[in-house]
């Protein structure tokens, strides 16, 4: 699990590269640890703020995780 978790953060001689970083977000019964409402609104909070952040140079807007799938996705429906 912790391989997982960390990606590889270190490997057996403690090395890092940035290419070995990995996220895991999971979320199980929201309801069980606040109100869905107040989830959602905290996390569209969240999206907004990443939204706002400038962007890296060379481009032209932050994305946050799925978001440039789920627009391809949208426009080739479209099509």
């Amino acid at each position: 699990m912790t391989a997982l978790l960390s990606a590889g953060w270190a490997d057996e001689n403690g090395s890092y590269s940035q290419d070995k970083i990995a996220h895991f977000l999971g979320a199980f019964r929201i309801d069980m640890f606040r109100e869905p409402s107040e989830f959602k609104t905290a996390m569209d909070a969240m999206l907004d703020s990443l939204h706002r952040a400038s962007p890296a140079p060379g481009h032209d807007r932050v994305f946050v995780p799925g978001e440039m799938e789920h627009e391809t996705e949208q426009q080739r429906l479209q099509t």
